[in-house]
C-alpha cells in the first residue's frame, strides 16, 4: 500500500476527458508519464478529448445560517483537443455542480466545505446561474479570484453529498 501511494504520489496523475459511444463526457484519471509533454513529477494534467472548453473551479459551500453565498473560483481553462497543466487535481470530473454541501466538521466545528471540478460550460452556468439559491435561504453563488484549496479534495468520493443536492433540484 505504501509503495503505490507513494508511486501514485511521484506519478503525474492525467484526467483524461472524451465522449463515449452514447454521446455522453467521460473521463478517466491515469498516473502516466508521457514522454515529450513536459510532465512535472507530482503533476496535475487534462486531456481534453472533446469539442467543449473545460473549467477547472473550486467551490467553497456556504453554511446556511452563518454565510451568505457560496463562492466559487474558475483556477485553469482548458480548450477542445488539447492537453494542459492544472493548479492542482480535481475531486469530480464532468459531475453536477451540487448547490450545497453539508459543512465539513473538526472537533466539533463547522467549517465550509470546498470541493474541485472539472466541468464543462453549461455545467458552470449551471452553478453559476440556474439555481434557485433563494430555496436554500442564499444569495446567488459568487466569483472570487481565488479559494485556499487546503483540504478541498476528500480523501474518498462522497458522492452521497452530490447526490443529495441531485435529488433535491431535479426530483429523480
Amino acid at each position: 500500500m505504501g509503495v503505490e501511494s507513494l508511486l501514485k504520489w511521484i506519478v503525474p496523475d492525467v484526467t483524461v476527458v472524451r465522449i463515449d459511444e452514447s454521446g455522453k463526457s467521460d473521463f478517466i484519471v491515469l498516473h502516466d508519464y508521457r514522454v515529450g509533454k513536459g510532465l512535472q513529477v507530482n503533476g496535475s494534467y487534462v486531456e481534453n478529448e472533446t469539442s467543449d472548453t473545460l473549467y477547472r473551479v473550486v467551490v467553497s459551500y456556504a453554511i446556511p445560517g452563518e454565510h451568505f453565498y457560496n463562492a466559487y473560483s474558475i483556477t485553469d481553462t482548458v480548450m477542445p483537443w488539447s492537453f494542459a497543466k492544472m493548479k492542482g487535481n480535481v475531486a469530480y470530473s464532468m459531475r453536477l455542480i451540487p448547490p450545497l454541501m453539508p459543512p465539513s466538521n473538526i472537533k466539533g466545528t463547522n467549517y465550509r466545505t470546498k470541493r474541485v471540478f472539472l466541468v464543462d460550460a453549461s455545467e458552470l452556468n449551471r452553478f453559476v446561474s440556474g439555481y434557485d439559491m433563494s430555496r436554500l435561504g442564499l444569495k446567488p453563488n459568487k466569483y472570487v479570484k481565488e479559494i485556499d484549496e487546503r483540504n478541498a479534495i476528500p480523501v474518498k468520493e462522497d458522492s452521497w453529498r452530490l447526490e443529495i443536492w441531485r435529488k433535491f433540484y431535479t426530483g429523480s
